[in-house]
């Protein structure tokens, strides 16, 4: 028999998040240590806050050099988008013309942004504003979960102990090969990079259709989207790999919509990634993953 709840929700930027209601104000928290933040800026590093249970990469931003606002990076995503509260026309679609983002020493321009009419999306995560993989084009990222903090760096010479996988672009979507082994089967698919996503993994339907993956006992709930809510499970999996990494005893999420929202085999989210030091090569098109030793 499905259980199903009122609180626990998922959704994504764009696509999906998954995530249970809670507010701004009591839990998002700045997991930087001032030290830290003293030594990292020394490196041309920008300290993001990291809250455990959100899993939201958020940062410092300056909007045409006057609104100090909180910013979530969403590698699903391409673009940039603002909160709806910050609409002249009382939260009604509406563009912020124009439009100046400053992130550390990072700029991107462009003639207008839109605005995104969901509050509990941005309050959620504590933030103001979501941007994507147009801030970072052609850029080095690297990513740091376990001192959070992310910086740009000149080359990939000093990645050696790191795992080299390539990834691909479906449209403006960079798409990477996965496993997981779940309910004694192994399914793989070409999966979403998503750090806008704070589970571990989406499997979309078709892949759950592909593999009949049965769903009839798992936890179910309702997700949040942009535009709709969608249906979902939470099971759990034995292992979910990327190149040579991998998580064990874990969970992992699945569509269960008949018809899929997702253009690929799903998402792979912040509950993966901080398990790893992470560099995403948006330049060359690579993911470099090393385990955090723990």
């Amino acid at each position: 028999m499905k259980r199903k709840t009122l609180l626990t929700v998922l959704f994504c930027i764009f696509c999906f998040y998954s995530c249970i209601s809670g507010t701004r104000k009591d839990t998002r928290k700045v997991l930087v240590s001032e030290d830290l933040k003293d030594s990292i800026a020394l490196q041309g590093t920008v300290p993001f806050e990291y809250d455990n249970f959100k899993k939201g990469i958020i940062l410092d931003a300056i909007v045409n050099d006057t609104l100090h606002l909180k910013a979530l990076f969403d590698s699903g995503a391409f673009g940039v988008a603002m909160s709806g509260v910050f609409s002249k026309n009382g939260n009604k679609k509406d563009t912020l013309t124009p439009f100046k983002l400053q992130i550390g020493r990072w700029i991107y321009k462009q003639p207008y942004t839109e605005y995104i009419n969901n509050k509990f999306l941005f309050d959620f995560q504590g933030c103001d504003l979501i941007f994507g993989r147009v801030f970072f084009i052609d850029k080095i990222i690297e990513i740091s979960f376990e001192h959070h903090y992310i910086r740009e760096l000149e080359n990939t010479e000093d990645l050696g102990s790191y795992d080299k996988i390539p990834f691909k672009l479906n449209g403006w979507l960079p798409v990477i090969k996965g496993k997981v082994c779940i309910k004694g089967k192994t399914i793989e698919g070409e999966f979403i990079i998503d750090t806008g996503y704070n589970g571990t993994i989406l499997i979309s339907s078709s892949l759950i259709k592909k593999y009949k993956i049965p769903t009839r006992d798992d936890f179910e709930f309702e997700s949040v989207g942009i535009t709709k809510n969608n249906k979902n499970v939470r099971s759990n999996a034995d292992t979910i790999q990327v190149g040579c990494n991998y998580i064990t005893n874990t969970i992992a999420f699945l569509e269960t919509e008949k018809q899929s929202h997702l253009p690929v085999g799903g998402l792979i989210g912040n509950k993966f990634f901080d398990n790893f030091s992470v560099v995403l090569d948006f330049k060359n098109n690579y993911l470099y993953l090393k385990p955090i030793e723990k």
